[in-house]
């Protein structure tokens, strides 16, 4: 059927109704191609610089990082609760809020001043953020003063219509070198998008304004429910981890692999070369977004450091995935070679008088034909599970906007995709499939096991895919069902090679989406580029078929059935005396017992293993017994359905660090339990049932060594109702705790910042206050948090406040110890690569040593 003309005279046909239906459709799912991006990356360094110049932003000579970024959960917002896919589209056409825009960093090495600043994708300026030492010194003006100073820049300067806005939070804080910082934020009254408000936030810090920034408030009932829905779809998605390690790795890979290699069945050196293509592709692709990483970029690091460090992680997942892929890739094709006797030989499928034969060729075409029906199938799924079952799919499916902000966006979609397909499709077809057709045929039953191989590949491959949000959890499950039978159905009949680029094209189409759409200067390039790259499977296959002039018939010898094992003929040695399998005799083994003794004693007479930490004494019933006594006490009562949990709270942190480095051990002590963390039992009150928002509602308490409750905490749901105080009188509150519990008068404190939040039916405040009786120490401060929720005091906490140098040395010193590590680790993988090779052709060749490798 399919040799005859007719078949392909249809499936042209219906590959090319296929693609008008996905032109015509495909915005309607897929947001993204909505948007008009007519700025480019190197437009928009270009532009930040003329920024940062006209309103003296960031750090002297600095240096620019961009991306494109993505406000992601405020789409997965409209989309589920705001009023959909259509409703995200109105918004990227609007003016309300751009959730997609650029961002450049201006940085510099070993400075904390830095800036960011954000473009629209069609280039308009859209905000900044400026991030000033705590160091910098500034002139300190009134609240009103510098309310007027904000809102004169963004009406006078950036045209911003504050008719529009209501100021709905005045924030103040006040850093080390005492400047003062004034942070405006302003809500439309009459627009939002359900319970999801439009917000504007203006920062002044002394009396120059560092930061216009639009952003959206989400409630957090969503997010809490958001949370709940992806940890079912992580739930799902670690189901088919495991039963995919357990069946694919361990039984298809490792197992599968040994029993052909006694046989004599793998031909590994094919397999090896192309997964070395394959993750060279994928390390040369990572490198492809290393000038995105410096928005990430701690410049407490060395610029060295930073990239050392890059480049040792890009070595780590390069080998890897290296290794990960030949060994998928030697066992997929060894397991199909001898279970599909009918099938091209998959490594010689591109040699002369073999790519320029009519099933080749056929097959090339049949691949890149198939994923255009994939496309409509996936956009027909969409349509009709949202319409009809009110389910939903995130509306930018492999879709990474941040390839336009690298040098050659074409690159990451062609390796990915690549990967993706070769790799997904010997892991989830060729292993599961051809192992099934092996056991079923040595059995009796290859019908039996054939058909139970098509239904677990199909559930673990949905399965694998369920972490990608979606609802309800097991719809990715579903959704790829139906797509997996026939992806297998391609393999069964054809071979690797279609499936292989059918998911190849698939995936690509969709990763180069923001080349497709963006209009910028000179992207023609970065398009035909990627259609070369694209089509070299087809322009392989087509150079062939010209090379001979001719079209062929696939010859016997090209097909699995006429390959078979070469078994050589050993020679026999006559063995005279016994030769001895390790170079350890019984006086190196005397030696290296005398060295690891004298380094058992030198461990632990030059060790220091003194608890400088308090001892817990208390076990887990007596802290809870505590814990119910101090709700007792506040007169709350909690009804059967709240649950109990309890765990040791003992984590060193960098203010334990701090005081011992620069008070010394003396001063740990005494700071040990009472100013800072000591271990303590952590007990938790909270409910499993219920509707979500109000199983936000948790009690804590934090239960000493000595068994006394020093600390509670009451999480209480966004939308509780509660009063609205003004600042003097949520203080006074705060003033009256911090009393209570640290016995310490509100003269001996310096407020250091008072942050009011307004929530939907009350008005939260959070105080930190600088203790200046009880620290005196040169360095750092002794500071208390104060959260009050309404009228309710609900967080008190004391902490040390390291200086903003310290913690910059810090970060840098434990970096560059984490980055030795990992260089090391390196070595030792590579050694453990080296002697796991050896081990594994001594082993062919059944001259493999159980005991000794049991021994060592």
């Amino acid at each position: 059927m399919y040799k005859k003309p007719i078949f392909w005279i249809i499936f042209t046909i219906l590959v090319v109704l296929s693609i008008f239906f996905v032109l015509k459709n495909f915005s309607k799912v897929f947001s993204f191609v909505n948007l008009d991006i007519s700025m480019d990356r190197n437009q928009a360094l270009k532009q930040a610089s003329l920024i940062a110049e006209e309103y003296d932003l960031g750090p002297e000579k600095y240096e620019k990082a961009v991306i494109f970024d993505d406000d992601h959960f405020t789409q997965i917002y409209v989309e589920l609760e705001g009023g959909g896919k259509e409703v995200f589209n109105e918004m990227l056409k609007g003016e309300l809020y751009k959730p997609y825009k650029w961002q450049v960093r201006l940085f510099r090495e070993n400075e904390t001043k830095e800036a960011k600043i954000w473009f629209t994708p069609d280039g308009k300026i859209y905000g900044f953020r400026e991030k000033l030492p705590e160091t910098e010194e500034g002139t300190n003006i009134s609240p009103d003063s510098a309310r007027f100073v904000a809102e004169t820049f963004a009406t006078e300067k950036w045209n911003i219509n504050l008719d529009e806005f209501e100021l709905v939070e005045d924030k103040k804080n006040e850093v080390t070198c005492g400047r003062i910082d004034h942070t405006f934020v302003y809500e439309r009254p009459e627009l939002k998008l359900e319970e999801a408000r439009y917000r504007l936030q203006i920062t002044v810090s002394g009396d120059k304004v560092t930061e216009i920034r639009h952003f959206m408030k989400i409630p957090e009932a969503f997010k809490r429910r958001y949370q709940e829905m992806r940890s079912a779809n992580d739930t799902i998605a670690s189901g088919g981890m495991i039963a995919m390690v357990i069946l694919y790795g361990i039984g298809g890979i490792i197992i599968g692999s040994f029993i052909l290699m006694r046989k004599r069945w793998i031909l590994w050196r094919k397999a090896v070369l192309w997964a070395f293509i394959v993750a060279f592709l994928g390390f040369i692709a990572g490198f492809n977004y290393l000038p995105l990483y410096w928005n990430w970029y701690d410049t407490a690091l060395s610029k060295n450091a930073f990239l050392f460090q890059q480049i040792i992680q890009s070595l780590v997942a390069f080998i890897t995935d290296f290794l990960l892929l030949a060994l998928t890739f030697i066992a997929a094709e060894s397991l199909t070679r001898k279970a599909f006797p009918n099938h091209i030989r998959f490594w010689e499928i591109w040699k002369k008088d073999v790519a320029n034969s009519k099933r080749v060729i056929g097959n090339t075409i049949s691949g890149y034909f198939v994923s255009t029906m994939s496309l409509v199938f996936v956009l027909s799924f969409y349509f009709v599970t949202t319409k009809y079952f009110n389910w939903w799919n995130p509306a930018g499916l492999l879709i990474e906007p941040n390839t336009l902000a690298t040098a050659f966006p074409w690159l990451s979609a062609i390796a990915n995709s690549l990967h993706a397909g070769f790799w997904e499709e010997c892991l989830f077809r060729a292993i599961p499939l051809a192992g099934a057709v092996l056991i079923g045929t040595k059995l009796g039953k290859k019908k039996l096991f054939l058909g139970i191989g098509l239904i677990i590949q199909a559930l673990i491959f949905g399965m694998g895919h369920a972490n990608y949000a979606a609802q309800p959890a097991y719809a990715r499950v579903v959704e790829l069902f139906i797509p997996s039978l026939y992806f297998a159905f391609l393999y069964l009949r054809f071979g690797l090679l279609t499936g292989i680029l059918m998911h190849f094209a698939f995936d690509a189409i969709l990763m180069s989406l923001p080349i497709w759409i963006s209009s910028t200067k000179g992207i023609w390039i970065g398009r035909s580029i990627f259609l070369i790259l694209f089509f070299i499977p087809l322009f392989i296959v087509i150079y062939r078929w010209f090379q001979s002039k001719k079209l062929v018939e696939i010859k016997e010898e090209n097909l699995n059935r006429s390959w078979q094992p070469v078994f050589k003929k050993e020679k026999e040695t006559v063995v005279d005396e016994k030769i001895p399998t390790t170079g350890f005799n019984r006086k190196s083994l005397k030696w290296l017992l005398i060295f690891g003794i004298i380094g058992i004693f030198l461990w632990f007479g030059f060790s220091d293993f003194h608890n400088y930490y308090l001892p817990l004494k208390i076990s887990r019933k007596q802290a809870i017994a505590t814990a119910k006594q101090e709700l007792q006490r506040q007169g709350i009562e909690l009804s059967d359905n709240w649950e109990i949990l309890a765990e040791i709270w003992n984590q060193t942190t960098s203010e334990h660090r701090f005081i011992w480095q620069e008070g010394g051990k003396d001063i740990f002590q005494k700071f040990i339990g009472k100013y800072i963390k000591a271990a303590s039992w952590k007990v938790r009150f909270l409910r499993f049932e219920g509707d979500v928002a109000e199983r936000a509602e948790e009690y804590n308490v934090f239960v000493r060594e000595n068994g006394k409750a020093y600390r509670f905490w009451h999480q209480l749901p966004e939308d509780r109702e509660g009063a609205i105080l003004e600042k003097g009188e949520a203080q006074q509150i705060s003033y009256q705790v911090l009393e209570d519990i640290y016995g310490i008068e509100p003269l001996a404190l310096k407020e250091l910042s008072a942050l009011p939040e307004k929530l939907p039916n009350r008005k939260d405040w959070k105080f930190t206050y600088e203790d200046t009786l009880n620290y005196n120490l040169p360095e750092g401060e002794l500071r208390y948090t104060v959260e009050i929720s309404g009228d309710l005091p609900t967080n008190v906490i004391s902490y040390i406040y390291a200086s903003e140098d310290w913690l910059r040395n810090e970060r840098n010193q434990k970096r560059t110890a984490e980055t030795l590590t990992s260089f090391f680790n390196i070595m030792l993988l590579i050694i453990f690569i080296i002697a796991a090779g050896l081990g594994i052709i001594r082993w062919t060749k059944r001259s493999f040593s159980t005991r000794m490798f049991l021994f060592f």
